[in-house]
């Protein structure tokens, strides 16, 4: 588990910018014990607390290379596969933060599909002067933003949003009401006003001061199989009936 937090805009000196960014990392610092890194560009900023598994050495965290800069929190199963894919690259670690820049540098957007795995992370393009937010299919590794006159700001949990003196606090309370009725609340909400949960299987993409939210994955469903037995499926149909009956007891199902 890692933690990652940052800023794109233009409204804050870097002075302001890396002070900011030095709580940020204090606010998440649980997640990741190992290393802490920043880096400040022109319009951008991030931040890192590293869980170091996978090249503790050499995959240190903001991670530049080719003009691109990389936050991730996570781990990529399938990184043997997309080594073989991105048959441009020159590997400088055995870390699959690297992968994942790789992956983008080759397939742009399109290259988030191919990522299997559990992850959250933010990609600061340097020639397009954009921002990509990124989140796992399933929605396991978490990543909150808000948007504000001055321009996003994002962090792998809440807290690592305080710091940011520009953000407004102020309870929703339709999200309190879905908590109280579902015991949780679904992306893209999360109890707060202008506050986001990324849902699963989308980024968001900046540029040049517009932003937009896309989905990447689509779950596939299957055909039924035809040679369970009937009572496997009466089983299963009464599983999910008492599922949703716990979520919403007052719903006919």
């Amino acid at each position: 588990m890692c933690g990652i937090g940052g800023f794109v805009g233009e409204s804050f000196s870097k002075e302001e910018l890396v002070t900011t960014l030095d709580d940020v990392c204090k606010k998440i610092s649980h997640r990741g014990p190992d290393a802490r890194g920043i880096c400040v560009k022109p319009g951008v900023a991030l931040a890192s607390t590293r869980l170091a598994i996978r090249d503790p050495e050499k995959g240190k965290q903001p991670f530049e290379k080719g003009g691109m800069v990389l936050v991730f929190n996570g781990e990529i199963y399938n990184t043997a596969e997309l080594r073989h894919q991105c048959t441009q690259a020159l590997w400088k670690t055995a870390s699959d933060t690297e992968v994942v820049l790789e992956v983008y540098r080759h397939f742009g957007e399109n290259g988030f599909q191919k990522l299997s795995g559990m992850f959250s992370f933010a990609i600061w393009d340097e020639k397009k002067e954009s921002l990509y937010l990124v989140r796992d299919n399933w929605g396991e590794k978490p990543l909150y933003y808000i948007e504000t006159q001055e321009g996003i700001a994002f962090a792998s949990e809440i807290g690592g949003l305080t710091p940011w003196k520009h953000v407004k606090w102020e309870r929703d309370e339709q999200d309190l009401a879905t908590f109280l009725k579902y015991s949780y609340i679904p992306s893209p909400y999360c109890g707060w006003k202008n506050i986001y949960k990324l849902k699963p299987g989308c980024y968001l993409r900046w540029q040049q001061g517009s932003q937009e939210v896309k989905r990447y994955h689509y779950p596939k469903i299957y055909p039924k199989p035809q040679n369970l037995p009937s009572f496997y499926w009466k089983h299963c149909e009464k599983q999910c009936v008492n599922a949703l009956y716990q979520i919403s007891p007052s719903e006919p199902f």
